[in-house]
């Protein structure tokens, strides 16, 4: 297995334990990783459909032939999710860390699912344009400010 192949297998795996984490435990949907607001109507129902959809696409991504189809759309999941939870919040409550550090954990997510997609080989078998990873490494790069952020406000959670 190559090493990109691994990568891909450790976020499916990953993506899909926490799917069945959301599906089968809803108050882990709604307070530890918020998948719908709290105003929002039927946020459970949401949240159990958002975990379903991260096990459905866990298993696409391994299997080679839906990779890259599954990594894109999972990319695009996340990106709605990112612009419908994550950016109002951090508009919102711009000295909350927290929601700083919900910001740039989805963004290492879409970043993930990023690569996947750009290195899955597309139509007659060939890698995709390393040019489309190099756009994944940056929104991963933008991710990380949220995270060193993270660890030096709660060293003692962080690295006790």
């Amino acid at each position: 297995m190559r090493l990109t192949g691994l990568g891909r297998v450790a976020l499916a795996l990953g993506l899909a334990a926490l799917g069945v984490l959301i599906v089968v435990t809803p108050d882990f949907s709604t307070q530890a990783w918020r998948v719908a607001p709290k105003w929002m109507p039927l946020r459970v129902e949401i949240s159990t459909l958002f975990g379903a959809i991260l096990v459905a696409c866990g298993v696409g991504l391994l299997i080679p032939r839906t990779a890259r189809l599954t990594a894109i759309a999972l990319a695009g999941v996340f990106l709605v999710r990112w612009l419908i939870l994550q950016v109002p919040q951090v508009a919102a409550h711009p000295l909350n860390e927290l929601t700083w550090f919900d910001l740039s954990e989805n963004l290492a997510l879409i970043a993930g699912a990023w690569i996947v997609f750009s290195m899955a080989p597309g139509e007659g078998r060939v890698l995709a344009n390393l040019g489309n990873v190099r756009l994944g490494q940056v929104i991963f790069a933008l991710s990380l400010p949220g995270f060193g952020l993270w660890h030096f406000l709660f060293v003692n959670m962080t690295a006790p």
